[in-house]
């Protein structure tokens, strides 16, 4: 019912992102690592590894209906640890009944050998049923999750966007002063910490909330006059 395509970004080192924020540059892609470490000047915070949601899909006869602001709370709890499997010792008995198969995969690699003992590639494979496929989607209880530092996104600010990322429990870190020439709406960033699975603790997000509040609030009476959020 609902698809979240991500992008995992950060773990820059700190002269990189120094070197080129001296010359006023920014590299390729990690575009919220590069955005803040340039919006306040903090090359400690592109150090930091994270996973930016680039979009939200849900079926149009469930939209509306909180399956996406689930999803992103999902996926907001598989990043941070919060996912627990109810499977207990099942997976010891599930190993040890897979044991025999993989003597019967390694049968069927012998016979995919030639008679001189080296394998004849895409021309000498035999194409036969093979009884064991990997799934193509598993549970999030049984895939380990990556050790990031925050979970964040990015977007053209709307009342409608800003509502429902703000009930996902991020905090806007970003805001765009001039308007996107496509949408022409203000890019925004917002983050919310993984504070069970960071190394550096996430007192770094209200820091950061409180500042971004205070250029925003200050810059109301100019570029930011027109908004409606």
């Amino acid at each position: 019912l609902a698809v979240v395509q991500v992008a995992l970004e950060g773990k820059i080192s700190r002269k990189a992102v120094e070197a080129q924020l001296a010359r006023g540059q920014r590299s390729a892609g990690d575009l919220i690592p590069w955005t803040i470490s340039q919006q306040f000047g903090d090359s400690n915070f592109a150090q930091l590894s994270g996973a930016r949601v680039v979009r939200v899909a849900v079926h149009p006869s469930v939209q509306g209906m909180g399956y996406g602001s689930r999803a992103v709370e999902q996926l907001y709890r598989f990043y941070n640890g919060d996912m627990v499997s109810l499977s207990g010792g099942v997976d010891d008995e599930s190993d040890e009944e897979e044991q025999p198969n993989d003597e019967t995969s390694s049968s069927d690699e012998e016979e995919a050998m030639g008679d001189s003992g080296s394998k004849k590639g895409i021309r000498g494979e035999k194409l036969n049923p093979r009884k064991e496929l990997p799934p193509l989607l598993l549970p999030l209880t049984e895939v380990k999750a990556p050790r990031l530092d925050w979970l964040g996104t990015s977007f053209g600010l709307t009342n409608e966007l800003h509502r429902f990322w703000r009930r996902t429990g991020m905090r806007m870190l970003y805001l765009r002063q001039t308007k996107n020439d496509l949408t022409g709406e203000h890019s925004s960033i917002m983050i919310r910490a993984l504070p069970k699975r960071t190394g550096f603790g996430d007192a770094w997000l209200p820091a950061f909330a409180v500042d971004s509040q205070r250029r925003i609030i200050a810059l109301l009476a100019g570029p930011f006059m027109d908004m409606s959020v």
